[in-house]
């Protein structure tokens, strides 16, 4: 009787251990959260979203941490190692440390930026861009039929590649309005900008603008600028950068034919605030400044997004020179509605 007894003393503390022992089971809405996690990095060719989503299941149930574990090295096996590391809390999501000491440069960048920088891929090396190109197509428009035929069009295109040490920015546009048979209106314009990045937020750049307006007040013009760029705001949403050099422009008027060649000095900001993940704006001014004339330039524009690709765009553009030959406006606008496809 008494070895009966001590036998069924030793199972009740044998058997709640082994239970305690056994990975508790992994709720399917953490499955469910995991498995579109990996889907997502699939097809966008990283590895963040499983990454974010294994650390915040493993915060939220610490006792499933093996389960949670095993779930994500199925769904992807290559980054198990990682995924266990973040898990355990060695390592955050984005690979960081857990505890890492920052450098002079890196605590001047706010944590919302820093939290950025991690969700991104980094960035490609070297200054050929001969890969890692991304931007956008637009297309606008219209025809009109009745007392008065129209057609007009509008397209564009900008292109940006981001690299470690160097940035690309190329842009092209053009646009033509055309009433009775007759054009009224007819303009192109391209540009290339080259950044140099001496640190996150400081960079030197060189810039060539071309212009041609049929039937403006200057029927040509380019411009070839050197200076300094700042990013004075950078959050995880928006971001203002102020440049400011150098510039050479060289003007054709309408009215006279002749070239002007001026000398003076360029200030240019670049706005950029995703207000929310379909809706967007963005805000770009410049004013060339020299003894005889100043000249002012404002774009701003908004972007909605339709689908993952295509978006719908309104930008308005305002363009003002202090001293144009006779008989010519100083100001001039320019509204545009777009289609905008991104790659």
């Amino acid at each position: 009787m008494r070895r009966v007894l001590a036998l069924l003393a030793l199972l009740q503390s044998v058997v709640p251990a082994v239970a305690m022992a056994q990975p508790a089971p992994l709720p399917e809405a953490v499955v469910k959260m995991l498995r579109m996690a990996a889907a997502r990095d699939l097809q966008e060719q990283t590895s963040r979203y499983l990454d974010a989503a294994v650390s915040i299941a493993a915060d939220s149930y610490p006792e499933s941490r093996g389960a949670i574990q095993a779930e994500a090295g199925r769904l992807a096996p290559a980054h198990a190692p990682r995924l266990a590391a973040i898990i355990s809390g060695e390592v955050k999501p984005g690979g960081a440390p857990a505890k890492k000491q920052l450098s002079a440069d890196e605590k001047s960048v706010p944590p919302a930026s820093k939290a950025a920088e991690k969700a991104a891929p980094p960035k490609p090396k070297g200054f050929l861009p001969t890969d890692h190109w991304k931007g956008g197509i637009e297309l606008g428009a219209a025809m009109g039929s009745g007392n008065v035929s129209s057609q007009s069009v509008a397209t564009a295109v900008n292109m940006l590649n981001d690299r470690k040490d160097w940035r690309h920015k190329v842009g092209a546009s053009f646009g033509m309005i055309r009433t009775d048979g007759v054009t009224t209106r007819e303009a192109a314009t391209a540009n290339y900008q080259l950044d140099y990045k001496w640190t996150p937020r400081l960079y030197n750049y060189g810039l060539f603008d071309y212009s041609r307006d049929r039937f403006g007040t200057f029927r040509e013009r380019y411009l070839e600028t050197i200076g300094v760029g700042y990013r004075v705001l950078q959050g995880e949403t928006y971001s203002l950068d102020v440049e400011g050099g150098a510039a050479l422009r060289q003007s054709t008027p309408a009215l006279t034919m002749v070239r002007e060649d001026e000398y003076g000095g360029r200030v240019n900001t670049v706005f950029n605030w995703n207000i929310s993940e379909n809706f967007a704006i963005n805000n770009t001014g410049s004013a060339f400044v020299t003894d005889a004339r100043t000249s002012l330039e404002n774009t701003v524009a908004m972007k909605t997004k339709i689908t993952d690709r295509i978006s719908g765009k309104l930008s308005f553009n305002l363009k003002h020179d202090t001293d144009v030959p006779f008989d010519t406006v100083r100001t001039s606008t320019e509204t545009k509605a777009t289609l905008l496809y991104s790659f």
